[in-house]
């Protein structure tokens, strides 16, 4: 593993400031690791912000508030989640194994990075590891990368389940102060620039409100998948079921 510098954040300002100075923000870890480990991203400082009051779940009218670090085992077993978003719940546990849902945070689940078997592949092409050094998936191995959204550069998917059933606002705070943006204008479709993958710059996710409705309750989440153990989605979809009266 490369070198790099750690430092544990105690308050908000103190962490975007050190994103700000090139730093990396790290909460459960479970991506970011295995990619430093493979030497597939190598950031020379980590900021924990294990420590911000960013945890915890409550609800607001029929909105459900969850703060950006609460592990994905807490949200996926809360009682509001389960009776307010049960999609959310049933993405959360097709999404990850027990192991890992102790350990990962609704923010990082979110910020994680592509699962595309070349892109941690040190000796294959991959634009988003070194812009323009071309696409070694487009021609190999395939099956579990995207059919839409895609471009002459690019075709891997994110592999986040609880992105495709979440319809949320998040609420982020960054050196420019704070902002609210929705879960579909997070991430960058990946045209001539696939390694720029979201729209935060050195910003912190606070926390993300899933509005309330009454067909929230009427939802399922599919995901079909090579084994039936953890494993990444070759096809997902979130559904719910809306009424209207004649």
């Amino acid at each position: 593993m490369i070198p790099f510098s750690y430092e544990k954040a105690t308050t908000e300002q103190d962490a975007i400031r050190g994103a700000a100075e090139g730093g990396r923000y790290i909460a459960g870890g479970t991506t970011l690791i295995d990619l430093m480990r493979e030497e597939v991203d190598q950031p020379k400082r980590l900021i924990d912000i294990n420590a911000l009051p960013m945890t915890g779940m409550r609800v607001e009218g029929s909105d459900l508030v969850i703060g950006a670090l609460t592990r994905m085992a807490e949200v996926a077993a809360h009682p509001d989640t389960q009776r307010l978003q049960p999609l959310i719940a049933e993405s959360l546990i097709e999404g990850a194994s027990p192991q890992l849902r102790n350990m990962a945070s609704i923010g990082g689940n979110l910020m994680q990075r592509v699962r595309c078997p070349y892109f941690r592949m040190l000796d294959a092409a991959c634009n988003k590891r070194d812009p323009g050094a071309g696409c070694a998936a487009i021609d190999g191995v395939n099956g579990g990368h995207a059919i839409l959204g895609t471009s002459e550069r690019c075709v891997a998917t994110h592999p986040s389940d609880l992105a495709v059933a979440l319809d949320a606002t998040l609420r982020v705070r960054g050196p420019q102060g704070e902002r609210s943006l929705l879960v579909e204008e997070l991430y960058r479709m990946p045209g001539e620039t696939p390694h720029l993958e979201h729209t935060l710059a050195g910003e912190l996710i606070i926390e993300v409100r899933v509005p309330g409705a009454s067909h929230a309750r009427r939802a399922r989440y599919l995901k079909v998948r090579d084994r039936s153990s953890y494993e990444f989605a070759l096809v997902s979809a979130a559904a719910r079921l809306t009424s209207t009266m004649a």
